[in-house]
């Protein structure tokens, strides 16, 4: 099966984070935008991160395949805003 290989960057310190591997994009997105609203690093400054797709992974032959690095989403896109209602 190819998976895919991502990564996080951080703008601010210009820096990306250890790669990791998922079955795809929505997978990915879904983990990401969960780390923007919770008690993280990236919830905290969500304007400095951003999820990059930097290659695939073939977990039948082994082989890892870089690819151009491609921006899927930045932190301060998947930030949820509550709102509280009046009462």
């Amino acid at each position: 099966m190819i998976l895919c290989k991502y990564t996080i960057k951080d703008s601010r310190s210009e820096f990306y984070h250890q790669d990791y591997t998922l079955e795809n994009d929505a997978m990915a997105l879904r983990q990401f935008a969960d780390l923007a609203n919770q008690e993280t690093e990236i919830a905290k400054n969500p304007e400095d991160y951003s999820l990059w797709r930097i290659g695939t992974f073939d977990n039948m032959t082994g082989d890892l395949t870089a690819e151009t690095p491609t921006c899927i989403a930045k932190a301060n896109e998947h930030v949820i805003i509550e709102k509280k209602s009046k009462k």
